[in-house]
């Protein structure tokens, strides 16, 4: 009881520390946290408004007439340069933003996988197709293919699973 009569100010000011600083960490953290999920809208409207990658998207969904993904690989994923060379340059551009996505994740561990479903019909897109996985695991994007394989195997289709009350 003497102790704390004798000081009581200083048991106060740590009190008051303590305090602070959590308060700091906390606001520090939502602070990130936003500019994260401004961070993935961004890239979402980029990869939305780039027409390469929309064409690159329309080709691996199936949905670009007179061409489909198939058709610019043979079975091992090698390109077929001199039949599609344009449209293997969009797909690349597809990919590198999948790289930029998987290497946040994987790398820098500045993403969340449950950010990164997001991007999770993108990513099954690439691990559902054998020949555009092959391509990826033998032209530099093995990340894409390993973090699409996650995204694949998530529940609800790349999405977080519902979390229940209670």
């Amino acid at each position: 009881m003497d102790f704390l009569a004798t000081h009581w100010k200083d048991l106060l000011e740590i009190a008051g520390l303590f305090g602070g600083l959590w308060k700091f960490f906390d606001s520090r953290a939502r602070e990130l946290a936003w500019k994260r999920t401004e961070t993935l809208f961004s890239l979402g409207q980029q990869f939305a408004a780039d027409p390469d990658i929309a064409q690159a998207t329309q080709l691996i969904e199936g949905r670009l007439p007179g061409v489909v993904v198939d058709q610019l690989f043979d079975d091992q994923g090698r390109p077929y340069d001199d039949l599609h060379g344009a449209r293997l340059w969009q797909l690349d551009k597809y990919l590198d933003f999948l790289d930029r996505v998987a290497y946040a994740y994987r790398r820098m561990r500045t993403l969340s996988l449950d950010e990164v479903a997001i991007f999770g019909a993108y990513f099954q897109a690439v691990h559902r197709n054998a020949r555009l996985r092959a391509y990826c695991e033998d032209h530099g994007y093995a990340v894409v293919a390993d973090v699409a394989r996650e995204v694949d195997g998530m529940p609800a289709a790349g999405r977080p699973a519902a979390r229940r009350p209670g």
